[in-house]
């Protein structure tokens, strides 16, 4: 009688039975994020790995450094640079045109003094108030014509809302009501080749009384008597500065 071969094979046919294995279950890896450490540990190995001679003073690390270096200084300045512009941006705009404006859209406006009562009791932080007219206009000189804005403020109250004072860069601030001077910026100055006490011609678009679509040319002359630097291009550019009661005398009231 044959015996079984003893490898698990039946007979002498060369078929054999599969064989089992039985597989040890699947050891688990602790990962190195798993490892719990104090923090003096990670604090020792982050040293240990950070200044060594090798790692320290290798190529890669310095431009690693070098670019850290660059990039918090690029930061540091650019952050000065934007709060400087900010703050220059806000000193430039308050000490032209005040902390707010107020404006009225009516062809008869109610009295100043009653809109201003009106103001400090809706806002009692108010410290003071002046009267602002715009207009827009053409001033001309030597043959060269630019745009303008003219601007008319009330200078016996101008001080106590406009920072005018160390924005002047030559002349004089002393306008006196109904005497035609005015304030230039210095880019007007520049564009149009004029200098303190010279004559300016301001031409005003006047609306015609009886027919709204029609306008009628006036022509003014007055005097410059001082420059100022309003601190942005626009404003030097164009802005012009008279007392109100040049505007009224300028017709610009009717406006």
């Amino acid at each position: 009688m044959t015996q079984p071969p003893s490898d698990g094979s039946h007979g002498t046919g060369g078929l054999t039975s599969p064989k089992r294995i039985q597989l040890e279950p699947e050891k688990k890896i602790r990962g190195f994020d798993q490892i719990q450490l104090p923090m003096s540990s990670w604090f020792w190995i982050a040293t240990k790995l950070l200044f060594t001679r090798r790692v320290f003073l290798g190529g890669s690390a310095l431009i690693a450094y070098a670019g850290l270096i660059l990039g918090v200084g690029f930061l540091v300045v650019s952050m000065a640079v934007m709060s400087g512009f900010e703050d220059s941006l806000k000193r430039a705009i308050t000490d032209v045109s005040g902390h707010l404006q107020v404006i009225s859209r009516n062809s008869r406006p109610e009295p100043w003094e009653k809109l201003e009562a009106k103001i400090k009791a809706i806002e009692p932080s108010v410290v003071s108030t002046t009267r602002i007219v715009y207009l827009e206009a053409i001033a001309t000189q030597n043959g060269i014509i630019g745009s303008a804005a003219i601007q008319g403020v009330d200078f016996s109250r101008v001080n106590d809302v406009l920072n005018l004072k160390p924005r002047l860069l030559e002349g004089s601030l002393q306008i006196e009501p109904g005497s035609k001077k005015v304030l230039i910026g210095k880019g007007m100055q520049k564009s149009l080749k004029i200098q303190v006490g010279s004559k300016l011609k301001v031409v005003l678009p006047m609306m015609d009384e009886w027919d709204p679509s029609r306008f009628i040319r006036f022509l003014e002359e007055v005097e410059v008597v001082g420059v100022l630097d309003f601190g942005k291009h626009e404003w030097n550019e164009r802005i012009l500065v008279m007392d109100l009661q040049d505007r009224k005398s300028t017709r610009l009231n009717s406006s």
